[in-house]
Formats: structure tokens, C-alpha cells, sequence
């Protein structure tokens, strides 16, 4: 599992290095956030064989509901946003959660 926060990068930005990560990570689950102008964006990769057991879209959720938001994608990448990005850890901590069981 890697969780980051990158500061300052917009929606495209994210998507591109999630999808960098992806390509790199062997097998794993990606989730990158991001707070630009007063908002929070969030996006989710799901590597390898790992799609069946932690849908994307159900990681993203479970993580935006913490910054009051909401996503949706597919089984192997998702985006989510939210309007509360002061509530980051909450964000990695639910993030956590959904992947631990």
C-alpha cells in the first residue's frame, strides 16, 4: 500500500503519476491526494490481481467519505473529490481500513 499527499497537483497530475506508479509497482494499491483551492482530490490504483479483492472505486469511496466527498472509476483506478481537505489523515486512515479488511 502507498499513500502520499501531493501537494498543489490538480486532478491530471494525479492521475498521470498513479498511473506511472502503477506501472512500476510489481502488485499493490496506490492512492494519491491532492488540496488545490479549497477542495481535495483523491485517486486510487489497484495493481495485479488485487482488483477482485480491493475494487478501486470501493477504496476511493471509503477514503473521500472521510473529506466529505464521493468517487467512482473502475475496479483498477478511481477518483474521488471532496470538499473538506483538511481531514487528510482521515483520508489514509480509512484508506487503511478498507484494505485491512
Amino acid at each position: 500500500y502507498l499513500a502520499a499527499e501531493v501537494a498543489g497537483a490538480d486532478a491530471n497530475t494525479l492521475r498521470e503519476l498513479v498511473a506511472d506508479l502503477k506501472n512500476r509497482l510489481g502488485s499493490g494499491v496506490i492512492l494519491l491526494a491532492s488540496k488545490n483551492d479549497g477542495k481535495a482530490t483523491l485517486v486510487t490504483a489497484v495493481r495485479q490481481a488485487l482488483p477482485a479483492k480491493y475494487p478501486a472505486q470501493n477504496v476511493v469511496n471509503l477514503a473521500a467519505a472521510a473529506i466529505g466527498g464521493k468517487g467512482g472509476g473502475k475496479a483498477d483506478m478511481a477518483m474521488a473529490g471532496g470538499q473538506a481537505p483538511e481531514n487528510f489523515s482521515a483520508v489514509f486512515a480509512a484508506a487503511r481500513k478498507a484494505l485491512a479488511g
